[in-house]
């Protein structure tokens, strides 16, 4: 029996409380005691078993436990986990970059930029996601073009 630390993102908790259990799997490719018995670990399942009450300041993470038993589990091993997620409608996935803020793109319409709202669902380090694009709609994606609406715009492939 092991108890495994975990650092969330401190929006990711909700996640969590609905559901008690995770899987975890070893890291593909590690080397280390499991691998030197010829053991590998397929897939375990984790138990929640307790959230730290306090969130780290700069990184906005949180410490939770899970309890881990599995025969194949020693010290030392590396895992991964993967949250159950919700599912999201009519989004589409962007970087970051194509956010003007929270709440505003900019997409190509008759060759000239044009502001378009749109509603933040999540956002992770790199991209968000969004909703509330048309279909189709083309996303200036690149803050470097220095685009601003009403800009004329030519598309490159």
């Amino acid at each position: 029996v092991y108890e495994l630390e975990v650092m969330v993102q401190y929006a990711d908790l909700d996640l969590l409380t609905r559901q008690a259990q995770v899987a975890f799997e070893q890291v593909s490719g590690q080397s280390g005691p499991a691998a030197a018995m010829g053991t590998t670990l397929k897939e375990v399942q984790g138990k929640l078993v307790r959230i730290n009450e306090k969130v780290d300041p700069q990184s906005q993470l949180v410490s939770v436990f899970f309890e881990l038993r599995h025969p194949a589990l020693k010290s030392g091993l590396y895992l991964e986990g993967s949250l159950p997620g919700q599912t999201m409608a009519n989004c589409v996935e962007v970087p970051n970059t194509a956010l003007l803020n929270d709440s505003t793109v900019l997409v190509v319409q008759n060759e000239k930029a044009l502001a378009q709202s749109v509603q933040l669902l999540d956002r992770s380090l790199n991209s968000a996601i969004i909703s509330g694009l048309p279909n189709g709609a083309q996303l200036i994606i690149d803050k470097n073009t220095m685009a601003f609406e009403g800009a004329p715009v030519a598309i490159t492939q």
